[in-house]
C-alpha cells in the first residue's frame, strides 16, 4: 500500500472509531480513494460553485452514481489537523441518506441549527456541519472561529439517535 492511501485508510478508521455504535449501520458505505470519476460519479466533475469533485472529500449519492451506490469519496488524503473533522462531516452525509432513505424523504428529517457558515448554504451542510460538531465539546466550539454556534437542540437530536432510539 502507498502511502497516500495508507493516510487514506488511516482517516476512515479514526473517524470510525468516533462514530457511536448505534449509528455505524446508518453511516455504513462504500469507500474509494482516487478519482471520483471512477467511483461511479457521472461525467459532471464540478460543484454548483466551481469546485473540482476531483480535489474534495464527498459523498457520491445513489442519484449521482451510475451504480446507483453510495459511496464516501476521498480523493486526496486531507491535513491531520482537519481530516477526521473532514471524515466525520462527509459521514453526517452518509447519515443524512440514510435517515431520509429510512423516513420516505428529506422533509422528514428535522432540520437542524447552522453551526457554520458553510451549514447555512443548504440543508445538507447544515446536516452534515451539525454531526461533525457533535463530536466538538461545546466550549470548543463556542471559541473556534470556524463554527457560529454551538445547539444543544442538535446534540439532543444527535444523542438520541446514538442511543439506539
Amino acid at each position: 500500500m502507498n502511502r497516500v492511501m495508507q493516510q487514506q485508510a488511516e482517516l476512515v478508521a479514526a473517524t470510525l472509531g468516533y462514530i457511536p455504535s448505534a449509528l455505524a449501520d446508518r453511516v455504513a458505505c462504500d469507500v474509494f480513494c482516487g478519482d471520483p470519476i471512477f467511483a461511479g460519479l457521472h461525467a459532471t466533475i464540478e460543484t454548483d460553485d466551481g469546485r473540482s469533485y476531483r480535489d474534495l472529500a464527498h459523498v457520491c449519492f445513489p442519484c449521482h452514481t451510475a451504480d446507483k451506490r453510495l459511496t464516501l469519496v476521498l480523493p486526496r488524503p486531507e491535513e491531520q489537523t482537519t481530516g477526521i473533522y473532514v471524515g466525520l462531516h462527509e459521514m453526517g452525509h452518509v447519515l443524512h441518506w440514510t435517515l431520509q432513505d429510512r423516513a420516505g424523504g428529506w422533509s422528514k428529517v428535522p432540520r437542524l441549527e447552522p453551526v457554520s457558515e458553510y451549514a447555512a448554504s443548504n440543508i445538507w451542510e447544515e446536516f452534515a456541519e451539525a454531526f461533525a460538531a457533535w463530536f466538538y465539546l461545546p466550549r470548543q466550539v463556542e471559541t473556534d472561529r470556524y463554527w457560529r454556534c454551538w445547539s444543544r437542540s442538535n446534540d439532543e437530536f444527535f444523542d438520541h439517535l446514538a442511543v439506539g432510539a
